[in-house]
């Protein structure tokens, strides 16, 4: 095959988070740098502009059992922030469970996220929970992993 062997495990934030969700899920890196490329010409004097770039690659490349291939191959680094409440916090957290395909797209898009770059507030990720009804993942609000 052209992937790498699922004896392989891959980790990374922002950027190197979104390139290990495609070495991890099997994803046409050939296909997926042509994409990106195709890109240039919107974000190179717009930045704004990469984040609807990457919400398009996501929803283009990341098929429908992708969540299955990444569960315990990949690890997102993220950092998790809590504005509203009593004592705000921002802290480090690694998502290595994916309840669906949906969630590991969030999950991949809240570590890419730059705030008042690509929206005014962190990016919300749902609260997951596995087929069994216990929690997979607890959700909330992320900014860049």
């Amino acid at each position: 095959g052209g992937g790498p062997s699922s004896d392989f495990a891959f980790s990374g934030s922002s950027g190197g988070a979104l390139v290990a969700g495609a070495l991890a899920t099997g994803i046409d890196i050939h296909a997926l740098a042509s994409f990106v490329i195709s890109c240039h010409g919107e974000c190179q004097y717009n930045p704004w502009r990469m984040f609807p770039c990457t919400d398009r690659a996501l929803q283009r490349f990341v098929g429908q059992a992708a969540h299955k291939r990444a569960n315990g191959r990949l690890r997102v680094l993220l950092t998790r922030i809590q504005l509203w409440t009593l004592k705000p916090a921002v802290r480090p957290e690694t998502v290595s469970a994916f309840g669906s395909t949906q969630h590991l797209k969030q999950v991949l898009r809240a570590s890419c996220h730059i705030p008042f770059l690509a929206g005014p507030l962190p990016y919300h990720v749902p609260r997951q929970d596995a087929p069994d009804g216990s929690m997979l993942h607890a959700g909330g609000d992320f900014i860049d992993g």
